[in-house]
């Protein structure tokens, strides 16, 4: 799994999220959003990995400590905190997550890949 967290800024305050990725299916497993970057962020992002996931003992979990910017121009403006976790969570549950075609995926989404793959098991 792998790890990383992103600043979102609102008329409000600013947003944190933080997001672990399951990788051999690029998909999102675990996430937290908070407007404070403490240490209960990533862990309630992990552990929600965890739960979704049920990793055998041994697993790698990667993170980067760096910070992603990018152009104000290229942000979307957001008023509210709560508008922020609606959208986040839609883009992640819905288009990410369900829709999104990844080429290390066989240009699949991730719950198609995951499927199909579940399925190829059971038939063996």
């Amino acid at each position: 799994m792998v790890s990383d967290i992103t600043y979102i800024p609102t008329a409000e305050s600013w947003l944190y999220l933080a997001v672990v990725i399951y990788i051999y299916f690029r998909k999102v497993v675990g996430l937290s959003i908070n407007k404070k970057m403490t240490k209960k962020l990533v862990i309630d992002a992990l552990n929600m990995g965890i739960k979704n996931r049920n990793p055998k003992k041994g697993l790698i979990f990667h993170s980067d400590r760096g910070s992603q910017y990018t152009r104000h121009d290229c942000q979307k403006d957001y008023k509210t905190r709560k508008q922020v976790k609606q959208d986040i969570f839609e883009y992640i549950a819905v288009y990410y997550n369900r829709i999104r075609m990844h080429s290390m995926l066989n240009y699949k989404s991730p719950e198609n890949y995951e499927n199909e793959r579940k399925l190829s098991k059971l038939c063996v």
